[in-house]
């Protein structure tokens, strides 16, 4: 066990109502799969659809089916590399009662603890640069921590998560009081 890891789940043993926090660690690094990104995939179906044209005697006034295909396929590659939704933020919607939104940072690459306010929306944004994972998770005696779903795209914190750095690197907690 990594020695952050076990300074975490001390200070998790000792942590009472008055410290809830969320306590995070570096998350093993997984090896990526090397893929072609938007940009490579549309030059080499546009390099197909190229190859399907002089083969295929489009010169001669025909457009045969591979041709179309090829095209087809090179279209959809390259819409495919861009990103629809940039960036998701919590509002402080969802089914809870009122309360405000709290912005938390996962900030240490090596690991850490971040508090955790009551009667609040806790947002946990990951800018470590390190997929970080959730140790474990210290709440407030008044939090009902509900599962409120997706809230502008972010995921309820769970212990074990792994929390990716980048535009999808949110989670939060719900402490807000239930509605009436």
């Amino acid at each position: 066990m990594r020695l952050s890891a076990l300074v975490i789940l001390f200070l998790s043993l000792g942590a009472t109502s008055a410290q809830a926090q969320l306590f995070y660690s570096p998350a093993p690094s997984a090896e990526g799969i090397p893929l072609l990104g938007g940009f490579a995939l549309l030059l080499t179906s546009l390099g197909l659809f190229t190859v399907a044209i002089v083969k295929g005697g489009l010169w001669h006034g025909r457009f045969n089916s591979l041709a179309g295909l090829c095209l087809v396929v090179a279209v959809a590659s390259g819409v495919s590399g861009t990103r629809v939704i940039s960036q998701a933020q919590a509002d402080g919607g969802g089914s809870g009662g009122g309360g405000m939104s709290i912005i938390g940072f996962i900030d240490s690459p090596t690991g850490g603890l971040v508090a955790i306010s009551s009667s609040a929306l806790n947002v946990f944004e990951n800018t470590s640069g390190e997929r970080q994972r959730i140790e474990d998770i210290v709440l407030p005696e008044e939090c009902p921590d509900t599962n409120s779903g997706v809230i502008d795209g972010t995921t309820r914190c769970n212990v074990g998560d792994i929390v990716p750095t980048g535009v999808d690197g949110m989670c939060y907690t719900d402490c807000r009081p239930l509605a009436q």
